[in-house]
Formats: C-alpha cells, structure tokens, sequence
C-alpha cells in the first residue's frame, strides 16, 4: 500500500525534476503513483512548469490530444511513452514560436479538434 509519506516523495521528486527539465525522468518518477495514469501525470508536469514560469514548460497529453496528432499531421506520438512525451513537448514549443503564440494554446487547439 501506498503511503501518504511515500506519495508525497514522489510528487516532490518529479516536481524538482521538472526544474531540472528532466521531464522523461519526472513523467517516470510519477508514474509509479498506481492510480496516475499518463493524463494527470502530463497535467501535474505542465502545472508544476508553468506555474514557476519554466520558459519551455511541459504540456498536457491525453488521448485527445494523441488522437488530432495522428489524424491531422500524422504525428505518432503515444500519451504512454515519457520519451514520446518530451518529443511532444520540444515540437509544441518549436511550432509556437513559428506561429508567435503559447504552446498550451496549440494544445487547446489539438486538444479541442478531438
């Protein structure tokens, strides 16, 4: 059994990996939470960066997102796989400094096409 002792470690550690920018080894960390799937796992990173102002946040990726990747750019990237993830990442932040706009508003974007 998980104890609130051992939860808080790990939420700690992924978060000081966030700072870091060691985000395949923060999505790892939390992933061993049991009942964290990789959804709220990507949702805790892109809080704990964006809300310290990391430059180049992480960024949430779930299913939807997942989905309008593949479907409107053929961009095959799994939500499951944390170097999958970085590569999501890295990409978003490279097209919206093309496009001058958020990352996070390209995910909505993405997020909102599923």
């Amino acid at each position: 059994m998980l104890t609130t002792y051992l939860a808080n470690s790990i939420l700690q550690r992924s978060f000081g990996l966030v700072l870091e920018r060691r985000l395949v080894d923060a999505y790892q960390v939390l992933s061993q939470l049991r009942y964290c799937k990789s959804s709220f796992v990507t949702k805790f990173l892109y809080f704990a960066g964006f809300g310290v102002g990391m430059k180049d946040y992480p960024l949430i990726l779930d299913q939807n997102v997942e989905k309008a990747l593949r479907t409107s750019i053929g961009m095959e990237i799994s939500h499951q796989d944390p170097k999958g993830y970085l590569r999501y990442v890295d990409a978003m932040h490279s097209w919206a400094r093309e496009l001058d706009c958020e990352a996070h508003n390209i995910e909505f974007f993405l997020w909102s096409l599923a």
